[in-house]
């Protein structure tokens, strides 16, 4: 059995407030509208982000601009070196009101997007896997769990720009279904013999083991040289069993 929640981490100052949000999915694209209650328009254009397994990243260009976020939650353009804002060449002239926004202020407007959807993104969860297989366990004997959580990239369209989403595992937290102290680890585990992260059952009884990973995520603009991190982190639950636990007997047999 395979459940997925999300949790939403407080947002940068700045983000929009009183935000109604309606949210749809089918395969791997979710949909997400917002507005405001009372409003007549939608803020936000459906958003649909798109799984892109084979993503290598576009080819870099020399108009890429660099953009940093400062300590106030702006963004601006940097020479990423001494991560300092500089003036943005391609920014509007004060006073001037009909001026296109700078690629600063649309990267703020993206990054306001995506921290308001990324507890829908659909990250796909990182799945129990334990050792031995099968339904049972034995008692006082080690079982070996560990998961794969590979870097995950998604892709989506903002304000006619081309965005990449990429989540990476942050941390695994495990509850083995017994009422033991559950496990916090960044370590994803392995397979016999290099295993890392094991459980002993001290009874007979069925259990079910929950994987919640929390996944750091950064987004990248079409038009920008780096990669920014986003305030959040999206958060998936997998869940199996039930694995029972139970005691073998060993007997020794007189063979005539």
């Amino acid at each position: 059995m395979s459940v997925i929640f999300f949790l939403l981490l407080p947002l940068f100052a700045g983000a929009v407030q009183d935000l109604e949000v309606f949210g749809d999915s089918e395969g791997d694209t979710i949909t997400v509208v917002g507005w405001q209650p009372g409003g007549n328009s939608t803020l936000n254009s459906p958003g649909s982000y798109h799984h892109a397994t084979d993503w290598a990243g576009w080819a870099p260009s020399i108009t890429d601009v660099p953009i940093i976020r400062d300590s106030s939650g702006s963004f601006c353009v940097s020479d990423l070196q001494l991560e300092l804002c500089i003036p943005d060449p391609g920014g509007p002239v004060d006073g001037d009101d009909e001026a296109e926004p700078s690629l600063a202020d649309v990267v703020a407007s993206i990054a306001s997007q995506i921290e308001r959807d990324v507890a829908r993104l659909p990250v796909a969860p990182a799945r129990v896997m334990y050792q031995p297989h099968g339904a049972e366990v034995l008692v006082n004997m080690d079982t070996i769990f560990y998961t794969e959580a590979p870097v995950q990239y998604l892709t989506t369209s903002i304000l006619g720009r081309t965005v990449t989403i990429e989540a990476s595992p942050h941390l695994f937290h495990w509850d083995f279904g017994d009422g033991s102290t559950p496990l916090r680890t960044v370590d994803q585990g392995a397979p016999y013999p290099h295993h890392t992260v094991s459980h002993v059952y001290d009874g007979a009884g069925e259990h079910f083991v929950t994987l919640q990973t929390s996944w750091n995520a950064r987004f990248r603009v079409e038009g920008v040289s780096n990669w920014l991190a986003v305030s959040g982190r999206p958060v998936t639950v997998d869940q199996v069993g039930p694995i029972r636990s139970v005691t073998k007997t060993n007997r020794l047999v007189l063979i005539e």
